[in-house]
């Protein structure tokens, strides 16, 4: 598994992490979500359809990545199906970063790099579970370790998806995203720095992230925000600004319908996290004790 990014300024969030033991009947229905996964596959196995890749059996000593906004499905193979499953979001310099990884599957991983992998995800889970002074910390720093081992793992077997690399249209306009995400910004404006049409723009655009660019520019405000409240001091209205929501009351109603919870409320949560322990979510909510998924 490569990539190009050495890993300067790259660090992760976890959301939550767990241990799955799935009945017999188990299944996974066609699904996207906002934000990365990693599986790690210790025992069974299942047929797994990642993003635009044939549909692959995904057995013991194996794990998925699956960036932001990739469609998923999978089907019991052989019993007992047992994996970790972390839901993590990748920052670059503090700016939230849907596009550091393709999909990949890593099939039958080497031996001693493998059992530190493990042991990572495990780590990961156990203190996002216990809620242990500084276990959130630990819980990232822990998930960061079992993804730069599978950055240089060897395999048996690496299936990535390559083709998910963005059209250079695509990739102008969220490099201008980037840039510009703290004024307002329309799709004619992206177009023009990204020399198509707007139209052009809006299927491209939907094409390879799965949602319009004034979807994806809300979302990329909203990690902006994220990382704001907990890191700085900074008052909501003023966060608000930053991140390129000049009305602070909208931002409130839409960071509450994307997050859960109210702008207020996620920091104080998140930075009792960071003294106290970690919780599951970003809202606080902890997952029930996972052994059926």
């Amino acid at each position: 598994m490569r990539t190009d990014d050495d890993g300067a300024g790259i660090s992760l969030t976890v959301h939550a992490a767990a241990a799955f033991d799935c009945s017999p009947s188990w299944r996974l229905p066609p699904r996207s979500l906002p934000h990365y996964q990693l599986w790690v596959i210790t025992s069974g196995s299942m047929i797994f359809r990642l993003g635009s890749l044939e549909a692959a059996e995904v057995g013991a000593r194996s794990a998925i990545l699956i960036p932001p906004n990739v469609a998923q499905q999978a089907e019991f193979g052989e019993p007992p199906l047992q994996t970790y499953v972390a839901h993590f979001m990748a920052y670059d310099r503090g700016e939230p970063r849907p596009d550091l990884w393709p999909p990949t599957l890593l099939i039958n991983c080497a031996g001693r790099s493998w059992d530190r992998i493990v042991a990572d995800v495990r780590d990961t889970a156990t203190e996002l579970d216990q809620r242990r002074p500084g276990g959130r910390l630990i819980a990232n720093a822990a998930l960061a370790g079992a993804l730069g081992r599978l950055l240089r793992s060897d395999a048996e077997s690496v299936i990535t998806d390559d083709g998910a690399a963005l059209p250079p249209a695509v990739a102008a306009a969220i490099d201008h995203i980037r840039q510009h995400y703290d004024r307002e910004l329309s799709t004619r404006e992206l177009a023009e720095a990204s020399h198509v049409s707007a139209e052009q723009l809006r299927r491209m655009f939907r094409r390879a992230t799965g949602q319009p660019p004034s979807r994806f520019i809300q979302w990329f405000r909203i990690g902006i925000a994220r990382q704001l409240l907990r890191d700085t001091d900074l008052p909501v209205a003023a966060i608000a600004r930053r991140s390129g929501f000049g009305d602070p009351f909208y931002f409130s109603r839409v960071f509450t319908a994307v997050e859960g919870t109210a702008p207020s409320r996620y920091r104080a949560v998140a930075q009792e996290e960071l003294s106290a322990g970690p919780g599951a979510s970003p809202t606080g909510q902890r997952p029930p004790r996972a052994t059926q998924f």
